[in-house]
């Protein structure tokens, strides 16, 4: 009997975990299989409670492994894109000042030739 109680014990705490910590994954435990019984009245053992908490444990885990690597799939496109936007931006400040540069250099250029023919008329 304490073992059974001990079963029930870890499955509230599991549930618990998943219900605070992953509500996403909390709302799919009622559609779980194996929470349905086929008969009318059916016998609940330590067995169909340890499989009904290494279920519940193998459901969390996996869980867990999947949004971890969905989480650096996710963080590593969010860096990669920053570093083309940080990239991107750059390139485009610089091709704005381009103009601004080809500008000042036509008027160096137009005041150095007005300078010098200037000087030739001199």
């Amino acid at each position: 009997m304490d073992e059974v109680h001990s079963l029930l014990k870890d499955i509230t705490n599991v549930t618990s975990e998943i219900e605070t910590d992953f509500p996403e994954l909390y709302r799919f435990l009622d559609e779980n299989p194996i929470t349905i019984p086929i008969d009318r009245h059916p016998q609940i053992d330590k067995k169909v409670l340890q499989d009904y908490l290494q279920s519940l444990k193998h459901l969390l885990k996996h869980h867990i492994q999947t949004h971890q690597n969905f989480m650096k799939r996710i963080i590593s496109i969010t860096q990669k894109d920053l570093i083309k936007k940080s990239v991107s931006n750059e390139l485009k400040a610089q091709a704005n000042k381009l103009p601004a540069r080809i500008d000042l250099d036509r008027q160096i250029t137009r005041s150095t030739t007005d300078f010098n023919e200037a000087q030739e008329e001199e």
